[in-house]
């Protein structure tokens, strides 16, 4: 997690353990004594120790619960989720991020990442391939994945796009920048694979007629990154082979991407999907964005980008 900022006193414990009480952890972490109050009372986040005296005293471990909750909910990540995703951290995965994998929600500086941005459009451009490769690998591994794609790779893609509707780039530059891509997000799922697919708790497909792919490889390597296990379908996957799929892995969650506009009957099919067992079916992309989701909240839901992606279904994991 990020370092928390700021030193206000807490209490000694005897153990040499430092507890905080619910004022200074409010002024701490900058969120309201009430807001912690109802974390506690609606989410279990709350309070593990007690002083002599009897009263409920924080530890460090749960401030950083504390302020993984904060995070998560800032970047619109449902508070009963995200407090599933703070409840299951263990001590050593709360630590400073200089000593762990990074968090969905890792901070990059804005001009840190519009220079990685510009190089990659610039490499994409002149078609090279061995600056995009390299260019791609340091975006992946200086704050991981996510905060990669988010910060860098998307608005890189959205740059190349833009520039071949307006007919300053050929299709070819799209095609390099894409297979280059694929290609660094394939190592770092090599690199951080768990070994054992077989119990893979994740399918993710795109949808019918979807050509793209280059998203589920991001969220591949992202969970990978989490040691969470997967499998990839991979493009154009129509209901019934994912429904076959779904029976056969019995997966904890579905993710299913788009670009392109879906309709209504595609989300009941996909919604049939979901009911074939405990797991969750997720959409992403924009390609569903004018549909209408009248499924059961437990069966199927919308995710909006990656880092709620992969909060949601670590959530979802291990829970």
């Amino acid at each position: 997690m990020d370092q928390i900022p700021g030193t206000p006193v807490g209490a000694l414990h005897a153990s040499g353990e430092l507890l905080w009480g619910v004022g200074a952890v409010a002024t701490r972490l900058g969120i309201a004594g009430p807001t912690l109050r109802t974390w506690d009372r609606r989410y279990g986040l709350g309070p593990s120790r007690r002083t002599d005296g009897g009263h409920r005293r924080y530890t460090d471990t749960d401030v950083a619960r504390l302020a993984l909750m904060s995070r998560l909910t800032d970047e619109g990540v449902p508070a009963a989720q995200a407090a599933i995703v703070a409840l299951t951290r263990d001590a050593h995965e709360l630590q400073p991020r200089s000593r762990r994998i990074p968090s969905p929600v890792a901070q990059w500086p804005s001009r840190g990442a519009s220079d990685s941005s510009e190089a990659l459009v610039r490499a994409a451009a002149d078609l090279d391939a061995a600056t995009l490769s390299r260019v791609s690998a340091q975006v992946l591994q200086r704050n991981g994945v996510v905060t990669g794609w988010t910060h860098v790779v998307v608005p890189a893609l959205r740059e190349i796009g833009r520039r071949w509707s307006a007919g300053e780039l050929g299709v070819e530059v799209e095609h390099l920048m894409s297979e280059r891509l694929g290609a660094e997000l394939r190592a770092v799922i090599r690199a951080r694979r768990v070994h054992r697919v077989a119990a893979a708790k994740v399918l993710m497909a795109s949808a019918e007629d979807e050509q793209h792919q280059l998203p589920l490889l991001a969220l591949e390597a992202a969970l990978a990154e989490r040691r969470i296990s997967s499998v990839t379908l991979g493009a154009r996957t129509p209901p019934g082979p994912l429904a076959a799929a779904v029976e056969r892995r019995t997966p904890t969650a579905v993710f299913v991407w788009a670009t392109m506009p879906r309709t209504n009957a595609d989300v009941v099919a996909l919604a049939a999907v979901g009911g074939l067992g405990p797991q969750h079916v997720l959409l992403g992309g924009p390609g569903w964005d004018g549909v209408t989701i009248d499924a059961d909240p437990g069966i199927m839901s919308r995710v909006f980008d990656l880092a709620a992606a992969v909060a949601r279904i670590e959530a979802l994991v291990r829970h």
